[in-house]
């Protein structure tokens, strides 16, 4: 599609696509062995999808931060089109 802008495009797509489902396997996989041993340890299973979530949210959180720090900082519209219907003027 774009590869003829960028002509590395293509196979740097590939090789974070390949990292990433050997980063998914890899998690899958520890959180089996992890579960069994959370088990062992004593530990709920909600404590342990807790912690899990946890974990899994940070780093969601750490990726949409350096990825595009600014979309966070959107400003609301500065303006507002007065044809449009509102939810206080809506019949009912």
């Amino acid at each position: 599609m774009t590869s003829h802008i960028w002509p590395g495009a293509g196979r740097q797509r590939l090789f974070v696509s390949l990292v990433c489902l050997l980063v998914a396997g890899t998690m899958i996989g520890l959180s089996a062995n992890l579960a069994k041993l959370a088990a062992e340890a004593g530990l709920t299973p909600f404590a342990l999808l807790a912690w899990s979530v946890l974990g899994a949210s940070l780093v969601h959180l750490g990726a949409a931060i350096s990825r595009s720090p600014c979309s966070m900082r959107r400003s609301a519209p500065s303006t507002i089109e007065q044809d449009s219907p509102s939810l206080i003027d809506a019949p009912g």
